[in-house]
């Protein structure tokens, strides 16, 4: 197998990984009380619109793209998923059914920080061949999870601190 990363790759590998994430929120929603739940939910959904939005931009790549090679969508989609399972969504980040609110948090918390890092060190190492912008916008979505998840931690010790 013989692939190059480009941005549509880097693209794709980000559908991937909001499709992974909004499983981990809905996951960690089951068992979470109905605040939690909330914020977990609104989290998943926003994951689910980021991979819709993806998708549109990898569509719209794909249809200016010029194709050299024809390449397995099957094989790409597993080289890609192997790319970011290890990477992003590590064992410690897995959801396990028993986690505490404030563990889930953190381990979203996690999972957010790992994505900014892998986008940001895709974005220096395919900085020629990228569309930064795409990149870029990759980034501030997970910054904005993050800062979400931050307060929500922050409110869930203020609250625990109060009993």
């Amino acid at each position: 197998m013989n692939l190059k990363l480009n941005s549509l790759d880097v693209l794709r590998a980000a559908v991937i990984l909001e499709e992974k994430g909004e499983k981990f929120y809905l996951d960690a929603a089951k068992e979470a009380d109905s605040k939690a739940e909330k914020l977990l939910r609104q989290l998943a959904a926003m994951e689910k619109m980021h991979a819709k939005n993806f998708n549109t931009i990898v569509k719209a790549l794909e249809e200016t793209a010029r194709n050299d090679e024809v390449v397995d969508q099957t094989e790409e989609k597993a080289f890609l998923s192997s790319l970011t399972d290890d990477r992003i969504i590590t064992e410690e980040c897995a959801y396990r059914q028993g986690d505490s609110i404030e563990t889930v948090i953190r381990k979203a918390m996690q999972l957010e920080k790992n994505s900014v890092f892998f986008y940001t060190a895709l974005k220096e190492t395919l900085l020629k061949s990228m569309k930064i912008e795409a990149v870029d916008q990759l980034i501030n979505e997970e910054v904005k999870h993050f800062r979400m998840l931050g307060k929500a931690l922050n409110e869930l010790n203020s609250a625990s601190c109060g009993k």
